[in-house]
């Protein structure tokens, strides 16, 4: 019981200090398909759409493709390229593609499923680029009758790849619903940077995942 208690407290606390100083309440919805095509490589195709302004308004919507290759057991390699489209300061819509390439190492430790990604993209319609690193563990445990298996994941972002600019924490549960299909419901703190001013944002991400 106490080493349950532990794990909630580890998932929840840091997002509960922060929930209250938000600027704004978003939805995120994501779908993702993925395929292996052999033992060292798959393919997977996201596509994801965002509401902002306390969830009324419509913030931006991407589709993208990355191939992945397993160079060893601990590290992958992908490529891919993602499509945006989204909403200007203005409020007009805009398109553009970002290119990618990242490396994730995977590793476990007393059954929890650690790994770490490293992302660079290239923005096209910003004219920059970006390096994203991405922290996540899995718990071993699954609690309730439906076995939701939790996890924390935490991201930086760094414009031109020196300046922080973005900032998330994610918690979440994932319900394994088949060998083939999995569903998550999850919170993100998101912290942005504009104009030299940060702004905080309460997110609630729900994500399909398909293996077919």
């Amino acid at each position: 019981m106490m080493k349950r208690c532990i794990y909630w407290i580890f998932l929840f606390y840091p997002f509960c200090l922060l929930l209250g100083g938000a600027d704004d309440t978003q939805l995120w919805i994501k779908s993702r398909f993925v395929r292996e095509l052999n033992p060292c490589l798959y393919v997977h195709y996201d596509t994801e759409v965002r509401f902002d302004k306390e969830i009324q308004g419509f913030a931006l919507r991407y589709d993208e493709l990355v191939w992945t290759w397993k160079t060893s057991r601990c590290w992958d390699i992908g490529f891919g390229v993602r499509q945006i489209f989204q909403r200007d300061n203005n409020g007009d819509l805009e398109a553009g593609p970002r290119a990618l390439i990242e490396f994730t190492k995977n590793w476990e430790i007393t059954q929890h499923q650690w790994s770490n990604r490293t992302r660079i993209e290239y923005r096209k319609l910003e004219e920059e680029f970006i390096l994203r690193n991405r922290f996540k563990v899995i718990l071993p445990r699954q609690f309730t009758q439906w076995k939701l298996s939790p996890s924390l994941k935490e991201e930086i972002f760094l414009k031109d790849m020196k300046e922080l600019n973005e900032f998330r924490l994610n918690p979440g549960l994932k319900k394994t619903i088949s060998n083939d299909v999995a569903v998550e419901l999850g919170y993100i703190w998101l912290l942005r940077k504009t104009n030299e001013t940060w702004y905080g944002s309460n997110v609630l991400h729900f994500e399909l995942e398909v293996n077919f």
